[in-house]
């Protein structure tokens, strides 16, 4: 289930919470944020490769690049493997550096196509909590500080869309806000697919 939470920098409360999709648009709009519903069509077998998912979603994908000029586009998939002890290990390093406050020079855009993931937007004296399932695209503005957290165990599937031929780069603030806030696994959000 979608949901949005906003609470102060310092994350001591919840300010305001929401689930209704609309609701959840108009909030981040007025801060800058792009959030909407597309139709999450299917679930992928797990060896299905990136490109194929693209294609899946080429309706959804090809406008927002023809608009917004795009000149990358990648799937990233990640479905756990119990066989795999490392893999459980390599996944957690990498959700740590996402889990370190950021921000990009170009806006970041995801479209979740499989599980949850939440995004941290880090907006003047705020932080918008949102958790976002399949079938939401979400667009963070250039410079908008934030982190990402995709779970202990994630079973996601996001594609992005770059501007930047060379795709995902980030700015690292060093702050330790994050620590500050519930990880995705602590929030009580259920995916309602």
């Amino acid at each position: 289930m979608t949901e949005l939470r906003i609470m102060p920098q310092d994350g001591s409360s919840v300010l305001a919470c929401t689930r209704d999709p609309q609701d959840i648009g108009e909030r981040l709009a007025a801060v800058g944020v792009r959030y909407e519903r597309f139709a999450a069509r299917r679930r992928f077998g797990a060896d299905t490769e990136p490109p194929a998912v693209i294609d899946a979603y080429r309706d959804v994908v090809q406008p927002l690049v023809d608009e917004y000029g795009y000149r990358r586009v990648d799937a990233v998939r990640l479905v756990p493997r119990a066989d795999d002890p490392l893999w459980l290990e390599q996944v957690r390093q990498a959700g740590e550096t996402f889990r370190a406050e950021h921000w990009h020079a170009e806006e970041e855009i995801r479209l979740v196509v499989e599980g949850r993931c939440c995004f941290y937007l880090h907006i003047g004296d705020r932080v918008h909590v949102l958790v976002c399932e399949a079938g939401d695209l979400v667009s963070v503005p250039q410079g908008v500080r934030h982190w990402f957290d995709m779970g202990a165990v994630p079973e996601l599937c996001v594609i992005r869309l770059f501007r930047d031929e060379h795709g995902w780069r980030g700015a690292f603030t060093g702050e330790p806000l994050p620590d500050r806030f519930p990880r995705l696994d602590e929030l009580g959000v259920q995916n309602a697919h």
